[in-house]
């Protein structure tokens, strides 16, 4: 269990079900789709390279679920350690860039913790990323890190940057 702010889900039930089996359904629908999105569940055969990052949209799934699904069909058989989500501010209140310390962020399908070291790290980096441990943000989220099993971003930035950290 983890320590600090959880994170509600500001749009479950709105954008998406709040339901699991719910969101599941509706997110086996989009992978299925063989219009829009890659016509199969995951996971994929072998990557064919190695992917670094994904541009997705972030509508609610029934207006952009198939098309987001071939992104994450394209990844689901790859291997990592966190994930660095991204997304905008759109109200333009607090901060641009901001994440939260420490704590978990709740969605339907489980939480998601928050890799500490990995958000300090990016922070103390970048120069450009606040914390906003109250998420003010209703709609979007700056930056989620699940936790990984090993590694430590705490070193100096040219180690940080060797281990994928920054």
């Amino acid at each position: 269990m983890t320590s600090g702010v959880r994170r509600l889900s500001a749009v479950a039930g709105v954008f998406y079900p709040n339901d699991k089996l719910e969101l599941n359904k509706l997110l086996e629908l989009s992978f299925r789709d063989d219009k829009y999105g890659p016509g199969k569940i995951p996971p994929a055969t072998s990557p064919k390279q190695k992917i670094y990052g994904l541009v997705s949209p972030h509508a609610g799934y029934i207006y952009s679920g198939s098309v987001a699904a071939n992104g994450f069909y394209q990844i689901s058989s790859s291997t990592f350690d966190d994930v660095v989500m991204i997304g905008p501010n759109h109200y333009g209140i607090g901060t641009g860039v901001a994440t939260t310390r420490e704590g978990s962020w709740e969605t339907p399908l489980g939480q998601v913790e928050v890799n500490s070291d990995l958000a300090l790290g990016i922070s103390r980096e970048s120069g450009l990323v606040d914390f906003d441990d109250l998420s003010r943000s209703p709609n979007s989220f700056s930056a989620i890190y699940k936790k990984r099993s090993s590694q430590d971003c705490t070193n100096n930035s040219n180690d940080a940057r060797q281990k994928n950290c920054v």
